[in-house]
C-alpha cells in the first residue's frame, strides 16, 4: 500500500489533516531531536516561510498488518484538538481554550522512496516547533527554575490534562519528555502514542506511563485477571504521573526511581505507607497484592512529607503540600481531578501565578522565556547525546544531532 493509499484509506477517515503534501517539497532537515519505539522525531525549516516544524516519522519495519495503531490513534486524538482551536478561530474566539497546552499538529504529509531511507517512503506529522522539553530543561545545568516558574509550567501541564480528560481522553504517558515547552514560556503536552478514549468498561494495558511516574493501580496488577474490575482505569493515572512531576520539580530529583515494576511498589510503598483495604477499598483484591505485597515484610511507613520538606529545593507550603497529596493519592477514586488541581490554591499564594493573561502571569512567562532563550534547544535526546559525546571527550556537533 503507497504512503497515499495509507492516507486516503486509513488517516482520513479519522480526520488527519492534509496528507497531499510532500515532506521533500515542503520542509528542510536541520537535525534529528528525538527517537523513540515510534521512530524519529527532526527538527525541520519549512522551505516556503522559513518557519521551523518538528516532524514525527512513523516506523514501518515491524508493521506487517499494516499502518501503526499507535498513530492512528495520536492522529485521531490530537486532530481533534487541532479542529476544537480552528473552530474558535473561525468564530473569532480569541480567549485561550484548554486544548492551547496540546501540542498543535498541523498536517501530514508524505516522503518518497529513495537510498537515504532504505527506500522506504514514509509518512511524517508535522508539528509547531518547541525547542525544550521539560526532561532536557530540568537536565541542562545552565538552567534553572524558581519556584514561579514552577507554578507556571506546572498550571499548563495541568490545563493539558484538564484539555484531555474533558475530552475523555486518558494520556497514559505523561513524563518530563513529553512536556514541551518554548522560548516564549509556553508548556504542552505531546505524544499521544498511548493516549486512549475513555470507555464507559474500557479494558486497557497496564503496561502504559514510564516506570517512575506509573501510578500503584497499574502495577499491582491491572492485567484482567484481578477480582474486581481488571485492568478498567481512569484519567486518574494521568494526576498520579502529573503529581510525580511536580514533586520533580521541587525537589530537582525524580521522586520514585525504580529499576522494575517490583522495586517501584516498593518504593512507592517506602514513601506512601502500605496501603490497607480501610484506606484504599479493594486494593487487596488486585491480582499481584498477594504476591507483592506480601514479599519481603518490610515495615513501610508514609515518610512522603518528611522527605519533600527535608529535600526539596524549594519553600514546601501547606497548600503545595495538600496539592502534592490530593495529586498522589495511593486510592484513585481519592485522586485529585485536573480541574481541580487547576484551580488548586497553591497557585494562587505568595509567589502568585496569577490568572492567565493577568500582568502577573505574564510577567512571570517572560521571566521563564528569558531564561529559556538563554540556553541551546535542550531536549532529553540531545542532552543525552551531550552527556555521551562528553564521556567519550569529543565535542557536540549540532549538525549531526
Amino acid at each position: 500500500m503507497s504512503e497515499k493509499d495509507i492516507f486516503d484509506t486509513v488517516l482520513k477517515p479519522v480526520g488527519a489533516p492534509s496528507g497531499s503534501r510532500s515532506l521533500e517539497e515542503c520542509y528542510t532537515q536541520i537535525s534529528q531531536v528525538g527517537e523513540g519505539m515510534y521512530g524519529k522525531v527532526y527538527k525541520m525549516k519549512d522551505k516556503n516561510d522559513g518557519s521551523l516544524v518538528a516532524t514525527k516519522q512513523f516506523r514501518m519495519d515491524n508493521e506487517k498488518e499494516g499502518f501503526p495503531i499507535t498513530a492512528i490513534r495520536e492522529i485521531k486524538l490530537l486532530s481533534k484538538f487541532t479542529y476544537d482551536r480552528e473552530a474558535r478561530e473561525r468564530l473569532g474566539e480569541r480567549n485561550v481554550g484548554n486544548d492551547d497546552f496540546v501540542v498543535n499538529l498541523k498536517e501530514i504529509v508524505t516522503s518518497k522512496a529513495s537510498s537515504e531511507n532504505d527506500n522506504k517512503g514514509g509518512i511524517y506529522m508535522v508539528f509547531e516547533y518547541m525547542e525544550h522539553d521539560l526532561a532536557g530543561v530540568r537536565d541542562n545545568k545552565a538552567c534553572h527554575m524558581d519556584l514561579e516558574m514552577i507554578k507556571l509550567v506546572m498550571w499548563q501541564i495541568l490545563s493539558g490534562l484538564n484539555a484531555c480528560h474533558k475530552n475523555r481522553i486518558i494520556h497514559r504517558d505523561l513524563k518530563c519528555s513529553n512536556v514541551l515547552m518554548n522560548n516564549k514560556g509556553d508548556v504542552k503536552l505531546a505524544d499521544f502514542g498511548l493516549a486512549r478514549k475513555m470507555g464507559d468498561k474500557a479494558r486497557m494495558t497496564p503496561k502504559v506511563i514510564t516506570l517512575w511516574y506509573r501510578p500503584p493501580e497499574l502495577l499491582l496488577g491491572h492485567d484482567g485477571q484481578s477480582k474486581n474490575l481488571g485492568a478498567v482505569y481512569s484519567e486518574a493515572v494521568d494526576m498520579w504521573s502529573a503529581g510525580c512531576i511536580l514533586a520533580e520539580l521541587l525537589l530537582e530529583a525524580p521522586l520514585l526511581p525504580g529499576k522494575e515494576e517490583g522495586d517501584q511498589i516498593y518504593k512507592i510503598f517506602d514513601m506512601f505507607g502500605k496501603p490497607t483495604n480501610r484506606e484504599w477499598p479493594g486494593v487487596e483484591n488486585f491480582a499481584l497484592w498477594d504476591r507483592i505485597a506480601k514479599k519481603g515484610g518490610q515495615n513501610f511507613r508514609n515518610s512522603f512529607e518528611e522527605t519533600m520538606r527535608r529535600n526539596a529545593k524549594h519553600p514546601i507550603s501547606d497548600p503545595c503540600m495538600d496539592l502534592l497529596k490530593g495529586l498522589l493519592a495511593m486510592d484513585p477514586k481519592m485522586r485529585m481531578g485536573s480541574y481541580e488541581a487547576c484551580t488548586h490554591t497553591w497557585f494562587h499564594e505568595r509567589p502568585k501565578l496569577g490568572y492567565f493573561n493577568s500582568p502577573t502571569y505574564d510577567g512571570i512567562k517572560k521571566k521563564l522565556a528569558g531564561v529559556l532563550t538563554k540556553i541551546d534547544d535542550s531536549h532529553e535526546y540531545e542532552q543525552r547525546l551531550k552527556r555521551k559525546r562528553e564521556k567519550q571527550g569529543r565535542p557536540m556537533n549540532k549538525r549531526f544531532v
